[in-house]
């Protein structure tokens, strides 16, 4: 997944991570970087679960988000701006 967030044009980035939940706004200064990280968390659940983290290359604070896979796809449950 962070290799698929990591490609493409610039809007095609905003894009993903708008779909993921991520702030317009947002989305669009942490789609400069090319080094969003996104690592898989093992819970015990049904549903998969992520960290996503976005630097937005000094501009802003970094933020992390937390998603689940769930019944319609990964979307964002917690987020923490610094």
């Amino acid at each position: 997944m962070g290799q698929w967030l990591n490609t493409g044009s610039h809007q095609e980035r905003v894009l993903k991570l708008v779909s993921l939940g991520i702030d317009q706004d947002e989305a669009e200064l942490a789609a400069y970087d090319d080094e969003v990280v996104w690592r898989t968390i093992h819970a015990e659940s049904r549903h998969d679960f992520a960290v996503l983290f976005l630097p937005c290359d000094g501009q802003f604070s970094p933020s992390i988000h937390v998603l689940e896979n769930g019944n319609s796809g990964w979307h964002i449950t917690a987020e923490c701006n610094s």
